[in-house]
């Protein structure tokens, strides 16, 4: 398995869209909190989880489908929900350098 690495929310966008404090809501429209970061794959391109800020704590939530709804200012996870979430160590998952970025992770659809 290789190392994970954390990516802030502030440095991503969707389309003109920052992603840093959207509301992330389940699939069952509960609002989990709102989006902190990222937990990357090094080397493998893809998001592992997602880092979620309750109102008592950071959460790592496991990375599902999900829809981002720009009027809203929301993330939904379309099979997520919090009963899927564990505490969120910052401590044991170092910030991912800017060299370590690759393409966009998001894409507005053609």
């Amino acid at each position: 398995m290789s190392k994970a690495r954390y990516l802030p929310a502030t440095r991503v966008r969707a389309g003109s869209l920052r992603l840093g404090r959207l509301s992330v809501r389940g699939s069952d429209g509960h609002e989990m909190g709102k989006l902190k970061g990222f937990i990357l794959g090094e080397g493998e391109r893809s998001i592992r989880s997602l880092v979620v800020e309750g109102q008592t704590a950071e959460l790592e939530v496991p990375m599902t489908p999900m829809q981002v709804d720009a009027t809203s200012r929301s993330l939904w996870l379309l099979g997520g929900s919090l009963a899927q979430a564990v505490p969120f160590a910052a401590d044991r998952v170092p910030e991912i350098e800017e060299s370590e970025l690759w393409v966009p992770l998001f894409t507005t659809a053609a």
